[in-house]
């Protein structure tokens, strides 16, 4: 597990992460373990500037090359209940388990599929593929973004990264026959009943998957 403080400016893009803090939720000695962060005070801070705590969590599957990764993310100013430790959180569920993964496949023409395992709370599904080229030449990488609304009004349950395309070139194409990776993620935002925002939700799973032998 990880804590991490990160603080997002009217100007940035993304967050800077300003201070971090590891523990190890598998460990006996540290089942009620009191992790403490440090953030920035708010008269550091202009009114433009929001402060978070992000929660990570990592999980890889063991004998497997598989690793799912889920995060919380929440807003606080010093001394509201986040601080004092009074918000409820919790992580969403996770991608993949033991028993439980995605459904993967590949039809006779090169497409990589797969039949979703059971989702979080989400408002995006993202699902990601990399590797080599299949002429050899490059890396491609194919994302395929889908909203909580397409799911619902399609009950799409086996999403299709569909390549067999007149025009789409060999170097656009991965090579499933040699090394590719994986991935699903999943990403939701809480709000309260006055429509205040309280946090923001990621469940990832990630693979590696080896070359098929000659």
């Amino acid at each position: 597990m990880l804590a991490q403080i990160e603080v997002l400016t009217k100007n940035n893009s993304a967050p800077a992460t300003v201070f971090t803090a590891d523990f190890n939720l598998d460990l006996k000695v540290n089942k009620d373990q009191v992790v403490t962060v440090f953030g920035i005070p708010d008269s550091a801070l202009t009114k433009d500037d929001t402060q978070n705590i992000k929660f990570i969590g990592t999980n890889p599957l063991a004998d497997t090359k598989i690793t799912t990764t889920r995060s919380v993310t929440m807003p606080f100013t010093m001394g509201d209940d986040v601080t004092k430790g009074a918000t409820a959180l919790a992580f969403p569920s996770r991608l993949a388990t033991a028993s439980v993964s995605p459904g993967w496949g590949l039809d006779t023409t090169n497409r990589l599929s797969v039949a979703l395992p059971s989702l979080p709370a989400l408002d995006d599904l993202t699902i990601e593929t990399s590797g080599t080229s299949t002429d050899g030449t490059k890396t491609a990488l194919y994302e395929l973004h889908i909203t909580a609304g397409y799911l619902n009004d399609t009950t799409l349950a086996r999403p299709l990264l569909d390549t067999d395309i007149t025009g789409f070139l060999p170097a656009w194409k991965i090579n499933f026959k040699k090394a590719y990776s994986r991935q699903i993620t999943t990403q939701h935002d809480t709000f309260d009943d006055d429509g205040n925002f309280v946090d923001h939700e990621t469940s990832v799973f990630q693979e590696d998957v080896d070359a098929t032998p000659p």
